[in-house]
């Protein structure tokens, strides 16, 4: 007669963690790289795999309390210093800490290897070292008349006796194969390989890494500010506060983005006509991220707001995402056109104030682009002739206005005269998008690489920079970081 087994659910064995401190990177590697793991970072020349390997010892030094050693074939440790501390990593503190140990072999030959790397595993066991870089095992090979000598010093000595030791360590190399099939040997050997690539954008890419579960394997980076691994997640906080306008001047409004008014010299001037090509891979809620800031910053001081949303979306959609951020009198303020039939224009069913409705058929000015001219003057004589903030999306009027172009450089002439603002938006799609952007003075494209929404100014030309939503003030706000 058989016996009945229970059944039972074996807990996942958890394997430690070293953090990077790189926020984004230790998210992907389910808290950081396996502890007392070799990781070969591998990528071409200008890739950042330096700057990776320093941010990861510093962080682990300040973030952590974990002594680190970087082991250089090719650099001069004077040199590699003053190249970090341009970037913000200040090594010499960290050495008079004894928190950071460099070691510098340049020119060594084979034969004097075993002795090299006898005085730095000495120094790792005396100092307690838990992270250990090695730049690079391209040169470690050089010193070797045989490849197979090579594969030993990386086998026996940094994957075993350094692990051994509890260091966590990072082997750099120049190489990396392009696919499976051509793998290298330290490939094998590794617990885990990174991929790094200059770009632009830098990317990084992580291909094999022991007791990791990767949901996503690649991310776009900067070395701006040390490495950086960048992703734009839009969160919205708990308990909202409201916005903190940031002041206009006399000849410039500020964006509410003080990066984007850094980019612009110093806010969007008075009569800016600017189009923003958004990419068809960016969201409705990600365009949120781009212009909600704007918006709020404009209706918080008093300015009118004109806004037509992208197609599948609209006021309320609009109203919803700024509404817990500014006071009722704001909104007073913001107009955003929908269509609507004569006969759904009813008293059973009211309109909020800041909708205005555009007429299927009707009068020119009800139906026709005349209306924004309409609406725009309306918002001058409740702002007291203040600037007005125009945000119109293209793609809701291609298919309704057969003289689109002609209506926008009309638009364009208005917004200088005036000296409002006006940003269009504008999807690949849109048939006149090449005339359009030949005319006007500002261009901004904005995609999105590996979950990273960036912008870019084409004309003007600015750097590639990247979006973050910031919450920790009570309201979101999009802050920029430049893809060095």
């Amino acid at each position: 007669m058989g016996r009945n087994i229970a059944k039972t659910n074996p807990k996942p064995i958890l394997i430690p963690r070293c953090k990077t401190g790189i926020n984004n990177l230790d998210d992907a590697l389910s808290g950081g790289f396996p502890t007392r793991s070799m990781i070969l970072l591998g990528g071409g020349p200008g890739s950042g795999k330096t700057i990776l390997g320093m941010t990861f010892l510093a962080n682990g030094a300040e973030m952590f309390g974990e002594r680190g050693m970087y082991v250089s074939f090719l650099e001069s440790k004077g040199t590699m210093y003053a190249e970090m501390k341009q970037i913000g990593i200040d090594l010499q503190k960290l050495e008079n800490q004894k928190k950071f140990f460099y070691e510098e072999v340049m020119s060594v030959s084979g034969a004097a290897m075993g002795g090299v790397l006898g005085k730095i595993i000495s120094t790792i066991t005396k100092n307690k070292i838990k992270r250990v870089v090695f730049d690079s095992i391209t040169a470690v090979a050089q010193a070797f008349d045989q490849e197979y000598q090579a594969r030993q010093v990386l086998n026996t000595v940094i994957s075993k006796v350094v692990r051994n030791l509890g260091a966590t360590t990072l082997v750099i190399s120049e190489r990396l194969s392009q696919s499976p099939s051509d793998s290298h040997y330290e490939e094998f050997v590794a617990d885990g390989v990174v991929g790094l690539k200059a770009g632009p954008p830098r990317e990084l890419e992580i291909r094999k890494m022991r007791g990791t579960r990767l949901l996503n394997r690649t991310f776009t980076c900067t070395i701006d500010k040390g490495y950086m691994v960048l992703k734009t997640v839009i969160t919205r906080p708990v308990h909202p506060k409201a916005w903190e306008p940031i002041p206009f001047t006399e000849q410039r409004a500020s964006t509410g983005i003080k990066d984007m008014d850094m980019a612009l010299g110093g806010g969007a001037p008075n009569g800016l006509y600017v189009v923003f090509e958004v990419d068809s891979s960016v969201s409705t809620e990600e365009l949120h991220l781009v212009t909600d800031g704007t918006v709020m910053n404009f209706l918080s001081q008093g300015h009118g707001v004109l806004y037509l949303p992208p197609s599948g979306s609209g006021a309320k959609d609009l109203v919803d995402h700024i509404r817990p951020y500014l006071k009722p009198d704001d909104l007073k303020i913001l107009r955003v056109p929908e269509y609507s039939s004569p006969d759904n224009d009813t008293e059973s069913n009211p309109i909020p104030e800041y909708v205005a409705i555009m007429k299927v058929s009707g009068s020119e000015n009800d139906s026709g682009l005349g209306f924004f001219d309409k609406t725009l003057s309306e918002l001058k004589r409740l702002t007291n002739n203040k600037t007005v903030l125009r945000v119109i999306s293209y793609d809701v009027l291609e298919n309704k206005y057969t003289k689109l172009f002609n209506e926008i450089g009309l638009a364009i002439a208005t917004t200088k005269s005036t000296g409002d603002i006006t940003i269009g938006i504008a999807r690949p799609s849109l048939s006149i998008l090449p005339k359009l952007i030949d005319t006007v003075d500002h261009h901004f494209k904005i995609s999105k690489f590996n979950g990273t929404l960036t912008i870019q100014g084409i004309k003007p030309e600015t750097p590639l920079l990247a979006f973050r939503c910031d919450i920790s003030k009570g309201f979101p706000e999009a802050r920029l970081t430049a893809i060095a």
